[in-house]
Order: structure tokens, then sequence, then C-alpha cells
């Protein structure tokens, strides 16, 4: 649990830092250990608010000179930010900083680096709660469902007089910003949030007649998603009585509006309107608590909040764009005003804290324009990059000492054609995410991974897979991709592309670029029920093609030492019987076979799951079965369980488990040893490789060498073709 110092104790903190905190300690999630403000009223109406006594401080470098103090949260005037947040991380606490971060993009820029650079490890969050109010959760939730259709414009209005020039550090003319940037840079969030990033802005700016600030905007900006939007924010006019909503998202099959002073939303669609409140979103509090809890929780798991820096250092860029479009007359992108490769200020988790890693630099992308700025800075550096999701691979090669482009920001589903049976996606966009939307059509993936937390990127990079000897990997239903290559151009393939460039991408393993975005070949979602049949390996080989005939999806638990192989099995239907149940059935976007392991699986503190795999040509089964069966490592391991999955041949990709040969795929999943993990596995390993076996690209194995890989696939001078085209300085390269 976090120990947890509060710096600065104005009315903000008071309203809304302070109450949420204590509702987070009363709830164990956090100790708030400590207050500090220049004043002492101010720290006794923060230990009221609080609810109880703690140390207090009005000297800030004795606070940081606390050891029971693991993080601070910033509460403090935006010019006093930038030195605060410095000097918090140099004393090697976790850092949350009210925004804006500092008061020019430039300002943001030099601690960004500096923070990028630190050794050690601790994490810098700026606090951002539009995200999570409530009512923008509601917004996310109504667009992601796609009831509305697809975007076009995202309007935003806000006005409110009686500012003024009272409040010294705003009214400064060294924080030129000013009003916009103080508050206007929440709304600006939210729009970049809604779509997906602001490409460009035109506007005319306002300037307070004697403190020389920006109070007022008036904006047309360009979203990176394709839509457009007019953005109005005048701190010397009353609010409008005419029109209450602050927020007009107009999309193709309706209408939401929001008004964010009284928590409601909007939605017109069909000739229909549906008004809703929106509970506990307070215009001044409203997503402080569940911001803070999740900046605790992460915190507490290790691991970066979803608050970063970068973003906050965004959203200034885009009313400095305003600023300067302003002053110049003419469009101006917020990007060009920022770079993206500014170091990386934690260490990254692989696959279940299996190993860590620090790159030198670490891009959270929310944005393809993100993506394609890193990937030209990073060859004006010459730095190697790979790309990275939500930390599902056990291989060592998806880290990097060089770039690190995380591209779980790049989520949602583009478009669903139904008459296709299609859906496009973004590279960053959860499995169960795809699976749920298709699902509302009634449609599905022919075949299924087993997790659906992963990118759906990765996936396909990966060669992921369900277990079906009637159909392929993810990557085989592939029909359409986006690629961000070495250069930063954005290559667009589909079945028309040129047929070794398609094959390469289905399965690139990261050597080809970044996918931003995916589309899949879908079909009708079928009816299964679940069979079981408990088979000797002997008779499982001879009645294999009876079996694979009959049920559409096979799953193979072999226990190491046991007589018999318990076989699961789904048997399909295109429509309803009884028995039988929907293919995806619940909210998770699971599959319906019933998953389970033959041998219960117990981790301990000082163990770690691991999985390997290793794909066999299915001719060559009964002579792997007889192989390992009577390896010493099967005997060391009796007890154990090996699982068996299927995949049919296809000539989709070239690096796929299953490029030419229908194949079995020997995997594990064991709870390991901590301090074994790179020799549990070496026995079998050898085994697997001695049948020509192909590697899964995200589980653990040792990285295999590129004479390896032209020895089992046979067009692997094709793929490498492809790569050298795509990439001629070796920038993705994980060989050279």
């Amino acid at each position: 649990m976090p120990r947890v110092a509060v710096v600065g104790c104005s009315w903000f903190a008071r309203a809304a830092h302070l109450p949420a905190l204590r509702q987070l300690s009363e709830e164990g999630r956090v100790e708030v250990v400590a207050l500090c403000s220049r004043t002492q009223p101010s720290l006794l109406e923060a230990q009221r608010v609080l609810g109880r006594e703690v140390p207090t401080y009005t000297d800030y470098a004795a606070l940081l000179a606390n050891e029971h103090v693991d993080a601070v949260d910033l509460v403090l005037p935006t010019p006093l930010m930038d030195a605060a947040v410095r000097q918090a991380l140099l004393a090697g606490k976790h850092v949350i900083s009210e925004k804006p971060c500092a008061a020019t993009v430039a300002r943001c820029s030099e601690l960004l680096a500096a923070y990028g650079s630190l050794p050690g490890d601790r994490s810098w969050s700026v606090a951002e709660n539009w995200p999570f109010k409530p009512a923008v959760v509601a917004i996310q939730n109504i667009l992601k469902a796609r009831s509305l259709g697809a975007i076009e414009s995202i309007d935003f209005r806000y006005q409110s007089a009686g500012w003024g020039g009272g409040q010294s550090w705003r009214a400064s003319a060294e924080y030129r910003g000013g009003f916009l940037l103080d508050s206007a840079v929440h709304f600006v969030s939210l729009l970049r949030l809604l779509g997906g990033g602001i490409a460009e802005v035109s506007a005319q700016v306002g300037w307070h007649p004697e403190a020389h600030v920006a109070d007022r905007a008036f904006a047309d900006l360009v979203y990176e998603n394709g839509a457009r939007g007019r953005f109005t924010v005048d701190f010397t006019q009353p609010p409008s009585a005419q029109d209450p909503y602050q927020l007009v998202v107009k999309c193709t099959a309706g209408t939401l509006k929001a008004n964010f002073t009284h928590s409601q939303l909007l939605v017109e669609s069909g000739g229909k309107e549906q008004l809703f409140g929106v509970p506990d979103d307070p215009w001044v509090a409203g997503g402080v608590y569940p911001m803070l809890r999740h900046w605790c929780e992460a915190l507490t798991k290790g691991v970066e909040p979803s608050c970063t820096p970068m973003e906050g250092l965004k959203d200034v860029a885009v009313i400095e764009a305003m600023i300067e479009s302003g002053r110049v007359g003419r469009p101006v992108a917020p990007a060009v005003l920022h770079r993206q490769l500014n170091g990386c200020g934690i260490q990254i988790q692989a696959y279940a804290g299996l190993s860590r890693f620090k790159p030198q630099h670490l891009v959270n992308a929310t944005s393809v324009a993100d993506v394609r700025t890193a990937l030209r800075e990073a060859a004006s550096r010459g730095l190697k990059v790979r790309p990275m999701g939500v930390g599902n691979n056990w291989t060592r090669y998806a880290h990097t000492s060089g770039v690190a482009i995380n591209v779980t920001g790049l989520s949602g589903i583009q478009g669903i054609d139904r008459q296709r049976k299609t859906v496009r996606a973004a590279a960053g966009t959860r499995m169960a995410d795809i699976t749920r939307a298709l699902a509302a059509q009634g449609l599905s993936l022919p075949s299924l991974p087993f997790l659906t937390d992963g990118t759906i990127g990765g996936m396909v990079a990966t060669a992921t897979h369900g277990t079906s000897p009637r159909w392929g990997t993810v990557s085989d239903a592939v029909v359409g991709m986006t690629l961000a290559t070495a250069s930063g151009d954005l290559l667009v393939l589909d079945e028309r592309s040129d047929a070794d460039l398609m094959r390469a991408a289905r399965v690139s393993v990261g050597l080809l670029g970044i996918v931003t975005e995916v589309e899949l070949q879908a079909v009708d979602m079928k009816w299964a029920r679940n069979v079981r049949i408990d088979i000797s390996p002997e008779d499982f080989v001879r009645m294999q093609a009876v079996i694979f005939n009959q049920y559409e999806h096979v799953w193979v638990h072999w226990v190491l030492g046991k007589p018999q192989l318990i076989v699961q099995c789904l048997e399909t239907s295109p429509g309803p019987q009884e028995g039988f149940s929907p293919y995806v059935q619940n909210d998770a976007g699971n599959w319906v076979l019933a998953y389970h392991h033959a041998v219960p699986l117990r981790p301990t503190a000082d163990t770690v799951m691991l999985s390997m795999q290793y794909g066999v040509a299915l001719p060559r089964l009964a002579e792997a079965l007889q192989v390992i069966g009577a390896s010493p490592f099967a005997a060391q391991h009796a007890g154990r369980e090996i699982e068996l999955k299927f995949l049919k041949q296809s000539p989709a990709s070239f690096l796929g488990p299953n490029a030419d040969a229908d194949v079995v795929l020997f995997n594990t999943y064991w709870p390991t040893e901590r301090a074994a993990v790179d020799r549990t596995f070496d026995d079998l390993e050898r085994m697997l490789q001695a049948l020509d076996g192909r590697p899964h690209w995200g589980k653990f194995h040792q990285a295999p060498r590129v004479d390896e890989l032209a020895r089992i696939y046979p067009h692997w001078g094709r793929f490498d073709a492809v790569r050298r085209q795509l990439d001629p300085t070796g920038m993705f390269s994980i060989f050279d």
C-alpha cells in the first residue's frame, strides 16, 4: 500500500484530492502519511477534511527527506509545478501532479526528458481526472457500442464569466496560456480521448486586457479519426441559457450531447431522445476518486499509471497550437511542437513479472501520428524499435534497449461490415472487445485464442491461435492491415496487395513495422456443446481423422505418466439445438469450450506461470508422443500436463506454425520456480526442435538463430526479402 503525502492544500486539494484520498485510505488502498503547505491555516483545514492528524510540513525539502513517504500528490500552482516534480523524482518519490504539468510545451518537454533519464524505478503521472469522470466513461461506452454509428464531428463549448485578473499566478505574463491552460486543458483531454487525438487546429485567441494572458479561444479542429469540430472556450462570458450542452458528438446514426455541469447526457437517434443523469460526477471533484484509485493500484502493482506525463504534454501542445495558430493566422499541428522520444522513467514488466527491462525511450502511443513521429525520431537517431502491448509475451526478444512503442492506446472497433463479415480494429484493441462486437452482430472469428485480454496487433504479429483442426491462427483471418514502417510512412495492405507482402505481414513478429490497424474475416457464429473423450495416446493417433471430422475444436490434455489422454471437443451446429450454446457466450469474450486443466495449477509467490510451445507437423504426432513420453523429462515431471492443440494448414503467412502443414502444438503452462525459468524446459525444447518444431512467437523459448529459422521455415528467404525491403537499416531487427 503506497504511503502518500499531499503537497499543496488549496481549495481544490480540499474539495477533490483529500476527500478522495480519505475514502481510499478507509478502503485500505493508500496511507496518507503527511501534508505539506506554505501556511498553517491551510494545513489545519486539510487535516479537518482528511479526518485525522498526520505530520505536517511547510518545508517541501524536509518532506521529501522523509523516508516513510513513497509518493507525493502535488496540487500546486502551475508555475511551481515543474520544479516540484523534479525535486520529488530526484528524491526517489513516485509523483502524481495536477495539470498542466508545466506552463509551456518546452518546459514540459524538459521535465519529461529529465524524468526519462533518471536511474531507478519511480513513476510520474499527471492528474487528468476527465477520462475518469463517470459522464465521460458513459460517453465512451455509448460511442463504443456503435449504435450511433461512426463519429462525424465533435464540438465543445464552455463559457464562464468572472475569472478576472485577481488570481495572480494565472494572470502572470509569464503564464501566457492563462485561463485556457489552467482550465481548458481538461476539455482538450476529453476531446483527444474521443477523437483519437487532435491532428490540426485553426484558431483565434483572445487576450485579457490587463493581464495579457489567453482567456478565449475559437478554434476549428481536425481529429485523428477524421472527424472535425469546433472548440469555443470563453472565460469572459456567462454560460448560455439557450443550449446547456457543452459537448456535441454527431455520428452517422445519431447525436450525443453532454452537460457536464449537471451531469446529464442526451442521446438522439431514430427520431427519439433519451435523457439520463450520471450520478456522483460533480463538476469539480468528478473523476478524481477513480483517477487516484487507479494511480494507487498502479503503484501497488508496480506498473505505469495510464495518465502519463506525455499525455499531459499533448494537451498543453493543443493549447499552445491554438495560441500559435492565432499568432500566425494558419493551421498548426500540435504534434510538431514536441518530440515523442523523451526517455523512459520506469521499468517495464514482461509477462507476470517474469522479467523487466528499461528501454532508452518509451512511447505510449495514443494515435497513429504518435507512432509515425516516434519512428521518424528513432530513425534519425539510429535507434532500434520494438512494439509492445499488454505484456503477455514471454519471449525475451520482445524487449529492447532502444525504443519501445506501446500501442495499447490505439484502441477501438473501426467498423463491422455485416455483408462481407469483416471487422476492422485499431491494433491496441483487446480481443475480448472484438469478440463482443462481432457477437452482437451474430458473428465470431472462426477460432478464438484462450486468452482474450491481449491486443489484436500483438496476436496477429505472433500467430496466436485457438485449437481447431479445421481453422488456423488469428493471423490467417487477416484480410487487411496497416503498418507504420521504418520511414514513418503508412503501408496499407489488403487482399489485392502483393502476395508476398501480405504473407510476410500477417505474421511479422514486429520485424516489418508497427501494426496500427487490422481487418479480420469473421464467420456466422455457430452453436456448440462440449464433449469429453478419454482415450489412450495410441488410439487417439489412430482415431484422429475421425475425431477431427466430427468436432470443430479439439484440445488434448496429456498428463505425463498417465495411460489416458483427456480430449475436450466442441461439436458445432449452425443453429440452436438442445444442449448447445452460442460459440461466444459471455461478456468476457471467451468461447464456450470448457476451459480446465487436468492438473490443478497452484502458483506460489516463488513461482511464475510459464508457457512454452512448439508446433510439429501433424504426421509426426505419434513420433512426438513416443519420444517425449519415453524421455527422462517425462519421468522427471510425471504428473505434469502438456496440452496438445491443433491447427489446419494455411498458406496465408510465411512464419505461421501452420504455414505449410497441419500441425499439432505441444504447449506447457506450468507454475515454474523463478530461479529455474531458464532451464526448466531445456530438454523438452531440444526434443521438439529435433522434430523440426516451430516455436510460438509469443511464448517462452530460446531465441532462434537465423540459420535455424531458414531451416524450419521453407519460405524464410521470401519473408527476409520483404523485411529488408521495408526495413533496410534493421530498425526492427532482433538478429542484427
